[in-house]
Parts: structure tokens; sequence; C-alpha cells
């Protein structure tokens, strides 16, 4: 996919999903420091769009840094908080739970779970 990418970037430089694609790609093969630099790169294409946004949250989801993404999830809900646009409450959640794990260093009691 990353070669797919690649030439889709050499195409048309302009759009940001392929550089959010080549990002995706190296997140998920634990490369996280080379993905921030497509992440960074895809955001100047796409600044407010809500879909861009909750990708970037992803992505400092995988690095492990909860407190950034939850920011960027936030923004992605003040972009859009259409019934479409999920994924953003979906992971504020995880974040929330694994930031109330990194304070206590226990894991939360999830509701409804005894």
């Amino acid at each position: 996919a990353k070669d797919w990418y690649a030439r889709a970037i050499r195409l048309n430089p302009h759009d940001g999903y392929s550089l959010m694609g080549t990002g995706i790609c190296l997140d998920s093969i634990g490369e996280h420091a080379a993905a921030a630099k497509f992440f960074s790169e895809a955001e100047i294409h796409d600044p407010n769009g809500y879909y861009m946004v909750s990708w970037i949250g992803w992505h400092y989801v995988q690095t492990g840094d909860y407190v950034a993404a939850r920011q960027w999830f936030i923004r992605s809900l003040h972009l859009y908080a259409g019934k479409e646009n999920e994924t953003p409450r979906n992971y504020l959640e995880i974040c929330r739970q694994r930031l109330i794990e990194k304070a206590s260093g226990k894991k939360p009691l999830l509701p409804g779970f005894f």
C-alpha cells in the first residue's frame, strides 16, 4: 500500500489523503516517527477536515499519547458532530480509560461490569 500511496502523492501532491494513508501504513508497522511526518504534511493539505483530524487523533493513540489524541478527537467533533463521525466519540472513551489507567496505575471499572 505504501508504494500505491507514494505513486498517488507523485500524481497529486496536493491531496492530503494519500499522505494520511501513508501515515496509517507506517503506524500499522510501528514506524511512528516516520508516520508523524506524513500526518503533519496531510494536516497542511486538509487542516479543517473532520475525517483527517480524526485520523491524526488515531495516530496519537498508536503512539500512546492519549492527551494529544484526545485534543484531535475533540477538534474533529467540533468540525462535524454528525452521526457519521462516530470514530472520535469511540476513541475519546478509549483515551479517557487509558488516562485513568496512567493516573491511577489501575484499570478503570467499566460501566456495567462488576
